[in-house]
């Protein structure tokens, strides 16, 4: 699963209603990719490298939940970070890289995540654009994929994340037929007419990008 809980930081932490739901919907799933962790992280880590308060009170709280969730972290991006929680049961942490913006394409730059699971490697790039440049963020996925194709020996590729993929900054009816044109192998496993928000609004701007094997 991917899930941007918006300007995650001390003062949401802190917040002991809204840790218990996001420790509820995170405890469903055995891997969840997190965008926009707004603390600054510890030069040493809180509890792991890269790793904040505000990040490991999740983990502790998605673990009250009766499952022992694993966490690691992204180097501070741009703004922000991203990271992963997953169960160590079902998911094994391999390694991970933050996707070289050599042309300053992307505000803050996706990292990907090697994972494996089942028998099965996964590498999943977390992104979160912004949304006055989401067009031409989203435009480049296609070259962070063989990016990603050229760095990691897996058997499933993956951008997944906060795209910002409709509304006014992203045409999906017309904008999705040239990237994906570019990336035959893959499939965009959210449609448009999905809702991913929690606002009054219906816009899928939480989309993700995989390997066509895995539908």
């Amino acid at each position: 699963a991917t899930f941007n809980i918006q300007n995650y930081g001390s003062s949401k932490a802190s917040k002991s209603e809204v840790m218990a739901s996001l420790a509820e919907i995170i405890a469903r799933y055995d891997l969840v990719t997190i965008q926009e962790i707004s603390q600054l992280p510890d030069e040493t880590g809180t509890c792991g490298l890269y790793t904040e308060s505000a990040i490991c009170d999740l983990q502790i709280a998605t673990n009250a939940r009766g499952r022992s969730f694993s966490l690691v972290a992204s180097p501070r991006i741009g703004d922000e970070q991203y990271a992963i929680l997953f169960d160590p049961l079902v998911v094994s942490y391999l390694a991970g890289s933050t996707y070289p913006d050599n042309a300053s394409t992307f505000s803050r730059p996706p990292y990907a995540f090697h994972v494996n699971t089942g028998g099965i490697s996964l590498a999943v790039a977390s992104t979160h654009t912004s949304p006055s440049t989401a067009e031409q963020e989203i435009a480049a996925y296609p070259q962070v994929l063989q990016w990603m194709e050229a760095t990691f020996a897996a058997d499933i590729y993956m951008v997944a994340g906060d795209f910002n993929a409709d509304g006014s900054y992203f045409d999906e009816d017309s904008s999705w037929t040239p990237i994906m044109a570019q990336i035959p192998n893959y499939t965009l496993l959210t449609g448009n007419e999905m809702d991913t928000t929690v606002s009054v609004s219906s816009n899928a701007y939480d989309r993700i990008i995989a390997t066509s094997t895995l539908q």
